[in-house]
């Protein structure tokens, strides 16, 4: 006993240096700057950054590094990982792909460590849209599959068919025409289940948009059609007119006259539901169509139209290419004046605003004019002009891509000696935290070598005392173990003296329960004996009171013969074995009463005969009625009903 006392102890100072070194860690912790500094309330600063992210991407980046910075060094995975999106889209609004793409990692890395689906999905869908922007279609495919396998693990019908959606756009790129159909078709049925049928519509345009692509304008009809129905019902006015216009462009390519009819349609929507960025180019394709038909006058007024709703709204490119067009149209009608101002408009606006790329364009096409036109003189001036902005073009965009690579590599560089940088901080850190522990085993080594020496020199003089109660505890045990033996001997005597008084209990309840029985069927015999010998009788009598007096009497002998001495046997019966019947009606619902009180006179272990005596009934009819019992208990042959029924 003593020597466990001493083992305690020994324990609890050991414990007490582990709290010490745990607590010093804690307090080394506790001083760092990150958790001295005052954090504000992280869902504020996340709505802050969101109303930057809609109005000002150089305020959003700003907002978005002051909340990523307040979340660096701290635990919470969730609100690192919400900073760290937050920062990647603030780049991605700003055109930064590149840092988008390095925050987006950090951001997906730690989807993958919290194990969270949900977000790990949202990550692959991010991480795919900025690289879409990027132009890496391989890797693209590559975080939609991953999306797309974890949609499924996770049954996450949303992702499953918007993934399915996304991966069908990428092998319409790659002209892979048969996967990205089943792709969409994957994607209408997830649709479907989520009775989502704004987006079936989009599944429906894409798949349009596929046939048109392998040049089935028929079968693209047919889908464009299905999706101005889809969107007519669900009110979708802006959809239906970008269907129209599908279905324009694609009749166009059949020749057919029905295109003027879905243009006239779609513009229609365009002019009250859409904005000028909507009906500008619908008119503009419009205009187009009408002068590949031969209806000139129609499509110069078309193209004047879009001159006049582009200049009232000050866009350029719509100007500039409304001028283009009507130019050529000038040009049909052998009109080479009017064509040259036109021209001249179009190369003024293009050059004060410095689109070197149109005006790249007006140049051949006033080039491609004036030599329909005869003139060659101007001809050659326009192609000269051309010749020389296009070589300048391919120099600029030559240092263009030199200074972007230049660019590109210096952020690598010192992205590279920022890492170098952190890892530095967090190896001196590393290193700071060893030597504090190295210090604290050391100090919690020498204090348990000394406790250890102090204790093994108490151990010398406690030994002999220590095996002396020892001892005396063992002969204490032993003897608390025999006197627990003979109690429990004793016990179990008077637990079966009790059971077995109990049993004969039952025993003689049951015997008394069948003996009364017996005595109340014999006495039933004997009334219905004396009421049939003396039933003639009645009328012997003179008198005729005499013979309803004796009526009577006959009639309380009848009534008693008549009463079943089951009924009485069933009730005491009950209260012996409450449970019996419950329990067999349980095993076997489809038993009726009257076998039930025969199952209750086999429980008492009676014969046939005697069954019959008590019941008042045949030794045939029971031994049908076991029959009976049996087979709806599904009994063997080889098992005992009597005994079945005494186990229950």
């Amino acid at each position: 006993m003593l020597y466990s006392q001493v083992n305690t102890a020994y324990g609890i100072v050991v414990l007490r240096g582990i709290l010490l070194l745990l607590t010093s860690l804690f307090l080394v912790r506790c001083s760092s700057p990150t958790t001295l500094k005052n954090i504000p309330a992280f869902d504020s600063l996340v709505q802050v950054v969101n109303l930057k992210l809609k109005t000002n991407a150089d305020s959003a980046l700003k907002a978005s590094e002051v909340l990523y910075k307040l979340t660096e060094g701290r635990q919470d995975r969730a609100q690192t990982y919400e900073a760290t999106r937050l920062r990647g889209q603030a780049f991605q609004l700003a055109g930064m792909n590149d840092s988008a793409y390095r925050y987006y990692s950090g951001m997906r890395n730690l989807a993958f460590r919290m194990n969270d689906t949900t977000r790990m999905l949202q990550a692959c869908h991010i991480m795919g849209t900025l690289l879409v922007e990027m132009g890496s279609n391989d890797s693209v495919a590559f975080w939609y599959r991953k999306g797309l396998a974890l949609a499924k693990l996770s049954k996450n019908a949303a992702y499953l068919a918007g993934f399915s959606t996304n991966m069908g756009l990428v092998f319409c790129q790659k002209g892979q025409f048969d996967s990205a159909m089943q792709c969409y078709t994957q994607a209408a049925a997830y649709y479907k289940k989520l009775a989502d049928s704004g987006n079936i519509a989009q599944v429906y345009r894409n798949i349009g948009s596929l046939f048109f692509d392998q040049g089935f304008y028929p079968k693209a009809n047919t889908y464009y059609h299905w999706a101005i129905k889809m969107n007519n019902d669900l009110g979708h006015k802006m959809e239906v007119g970008i269907d129209y216009t599908n279905l324009a462009v694609s009749f166009m390519m059949l020749s057919s006259d029905s295109a003027g009819y879905y243009y006239k349609e779609a513009m229609k929507i365009m002019a009250t539901q859409g904005s000028v960025a909507n009906l500008l180019p619908l008119k503009f394709n419009y205009a187009n169509y009408l002068t590949k038909l031969g209806r000139y006058d129609e499509a110069e007024r078309t193209f004047q139209e879009v001159l006049q709703i582009s200049k009232a709204n000050n866009i350029l490119k719509g100007q500039i290419y409304s001028l283009n067009n009507l130019a050529n149209s000038a040009t049909r009608c052998k009109d080479a004046p009017k064509a040259n101002k036109l021209f001249q408009e179009a190369f003024q606006l293009a050059e004060k605003n410095k689109l070197t790329a149109d005006l790249l364009v007006l140049y051949r096409e006033a080039f491609l004019c004036n030599l329909k036109l005869h003139d060659a003189d101007l001809a050659l001036a326009y192609f000269k002009r051309w010749d020389h902005l296009n070589d300048s073009l391919k120099t600029i965009e030559q240092r263009v891509a030199v200074l972007k690579y230049q660019v590109l590599y210096q952020t690598q560089v010192l992205e590279t000696k920022v890492k170098d940088l952190n890892s530095n901080i967090r190896l001196q850190k590393s290193r700071n935290v060893i030597i504090a522990l190295i210090l604290m085993a050391l100090l919690l080594l020498i204090s348990t070598l000394v406790i250890y020496l102090f204790f093994r020199n108490r151990q010398a003089n406690q030994k002999r005392k220590l095996a002396e109660q020892q001892a005396l505890h063992s002969e204490q045990e032993k003897l608390l173990k025999h006197a627990e033996l003979q109690k429990k001997t004793l016990e179990q005597q008077l637990n079966q003296e009790e059971v077995e008084r109990l049993e004969g209990e039952v025993n003689l309840r049951e015997q008394e329960l069948v003996f009364q029985s017996l005595i109340k069927t014999e006495l039933n015999h004997v009334n219905r004996s004396v009421q049939e010998k003396l039933g003639h009788f009645q009328y012997r009598f003179p008198k005729k009171a005499d013979q309803e007096e004796f009526g009577q009497i006959l009639s309380e002998i009848m009534r008693d013969a008549s009463s079943s001495p089951m009924n009485d046997f069933e009730v005491i019966f009950k209260q012996m074995h409450g449970e019996f019947s419950e329990k067999l009606l349980a095993i076997c619902p489809a038993l009726s009463r009257s076998e039930l009180q025969i199952c209750a006179l086999l429980r008492l272990n009676l014969s046939s005969k005697e069954i019959a005596r008590i019941a008042n009934l045949s030794t045939a009819t029971i031994e049908v009625t076991r029959h009976h019992i049996r087979k709806k208990l599904k009994l063997d042959q080889k098992e005992s009903l009597t005994s079945f029924l005494i186990r229950i």
